[in-house]
């Protein structure tokens, strides 16, 4: 998606768009190249979704909204390493970031020799340790903490 379309969806009112968008700027959350252009239009961002019914059955669609705003004020303050935004919110898949060379997934701790339970996984770029659990109940989610 281009800044212009990512400004023009998540500024369109049209929570579908809204949500995609909002979707789109967590997912280059690690490339501030791709959410610095999107800086100046902060203030707009915010107003326009202030609000906006978003739905969500069993978690708020408001979450994602929220996790665009925060990566783009990230890149604004530009302090630390990008790596503060993983995990801000739960479909935030650690695999996903590892394939984009962002994340190195060093253990996989699985229940039942099956299912994952949690991963153990650092930042490529500062080397910050993370654990990651994974649960599945109507969707798969992931709680990220630190330490």
């Amino acid at each position: 998606m281009t800044t212009e379309k990512i400004i023009n969806e998540i500024t369109s009112g049209d929570s579908q768009k809204v949500w995609s968008s909002a979707c789109e700027i967590i997912s280059l959350g690690q490339e501030p190249d791709r959410i610095k252009p999107l800086i100046p239009f902060l203030t707009k961002i915010k107003e326009m979704t202030k609000g906006l019914e978003m739905g969500g059955a069993f978690a708020s669609n408001m979450r994602f909204v929220h996790g665009a705003i925060r990566t783009i004020e990230f890149y604004k303050s530009e302090k630390g390493c990008p790596c503060s935004l993983f995990g801000i919110h739960d479909c935030m898949d650690p695999n996903k970031e590892e394939a984009k060379g962002y994340l190195k997934i060093i253990d996989r701790k699985l229940i039942d020799e099956r299912y994952v339970d949690f991963y153990i996984a650092l930042c490529t770029r500062c080397g910050q340790k993370f654990s990651i659990i994974e649960r599945d109940y109507h969707y798969t989610w992931w709680g990220w903490t630190r330490f």
